[in-house]
């Protein structure tokens, strides 16, 4: 419900579609150029299998995600996402201090583990979502 929320000014025909994660990539890939932000096409053999992205909430703030096919995730390939869009979003925006928030349910705990292993501090607990934040400096 809240990707919905999140990217339905982004799309300019429809609502996206979330039920089908390769949906979502391509259609989020069709916007990966607009000034919100960044989004991450992960391929293998040149098929979609997941992506990283990072919108901007306010002028300091972004929440990052990535979403991946269930066979390709608890293979490191989030954690190499990550680090990817990271490194882009400071050649992106070199001048900005950027705080990443990433949010992430409760009993996810490869999500968890990924993001206290990328250095993003534990934040509040709201609903069954927890809060990771990074500072991001150029």
């Amino acid at each position: 419900e809240s990707l919905k929320k999140l990217f339905k000014n982004l799309k300019e025909t429809s609502l996206m579609t979330i039920n089908n994660p390769e949906e979502l990539a391509k259609d989020m890939i069709k916007i990966k150029h607009k000034h919100y932000g960044k989004v991450l096409a992960i391929k293998e053999n040149n098929k979609l299998i997941g992506f990283a992205n990072a919108v901007f909430m306010e002028p300091k703030r972004m929440e990052i995600g990535i979403g991946f096919f269930e066979e390709y995730r608890g293979k490191g390939i989030g954690t190499k996402a990550i680090k990817q869009l990271e490194r882009e979003l400071k050649t992106a925006y070199p001048s900005r201090k950027i705080t990443l928030n990433a949010k992430i349910k409760e009993e996810n705990e490869a999500s968890k583990k990924l993001f206290e292993k990328l250095g993003y501090k534990r934040g509040e607990k709201k609903g069954n979502k927890i809060t990771f934040a990074k500072e991001l400096f150029s």
